[in-house]
């Protein structure tokens, strides 16, 4: 029976788990979604802006 020493400090994965070689990390992946996003129509921040607004004011139901 031949004893193979432990990797406990070898601190090759430490603070991450190992990716699949070929796969973009999860960060690139993100970034990607990120730049392809639509942003949202003036008129669509403006409603929910002034529903905020009454809501904050009292007003509305």
């Amino acid at each position: 029976m031949s004893k193979k020493s432990s990797q406990v400090l070898d601190g090759g994965g430490i603070g991450r788990a190992p990716e699949k070689p070929g796969e973009l990390a999860h960060d690139a992946q993100i970034v990607g979604l990120r730049l392809g996003a639509k942003l949202a129509h003036a008129h669509v921040v403006d409603h929910a802006l002034t529903q905020r607004a009454d809501a904050l004011a009292g007003g509305g139901s």
